[in-house]
């Protein structure tokens, strides 16, 4: 009798066990042309196996674009002048064939939930503190 509930004991551990193991996937922000309105109140997404969060500012004809989701890690990888990474945002900006993109200006790839902000996407072209006279 000792032996069925060492056995039965065993299979509640190794039960909660594997409920424990149980892959948690990551959560991103989700947003095509981003901005500091609409960056965290766009849905969250959850990734596939082998990808990150990625946030990108590019030059897209001339504008520029924010754009935050789910990346393949392998393209984390990529310099911001590789046209391989030019080409994924491109097709995850639902572009046509006419759009190109000129310069990626910032990229950030992580892997904790929710890592990529608006901020770190963001270029602040004078970073000069002005005093204001009052």
């Amino acid at each position: 009798m000792n032996q069925k509930i060492l056995i039965q004991a065993f299979l509640v551990v190794f039960a909660v066990l594997l409920i424990k193991c149980q892959v948690q996937t990551l959560s991103c922000y989700e947003c095509s042309n981003c901005t500091i309105n609409t960056f965290q109140e766009n849905s969250n997404v959850s990734c596939q196996s082998g990808e990150k969060c990625g946030g990108f500012n590019f030059n897209l004809n001339g504008a520029n674009v924010i754009w935050a989701n789910c990346i393949q890690s392998d393209l984390c990888n990529q310099t911001t002048s590789d046209d391989t990474l030019k080409n994924f945002l491109l097709s995850n900006f639902n572009s046509s064939a006419n759009n190109s993109i000129s310069t990626i200006n910032r990229k950030k790839c992580c892997d904790t939930d929710l890592c990529v902000q608006f901020s770190d996407l963001i270029i602040i072209r004078d970073r000069k503190i002005r005093k204001l006279n009052t």
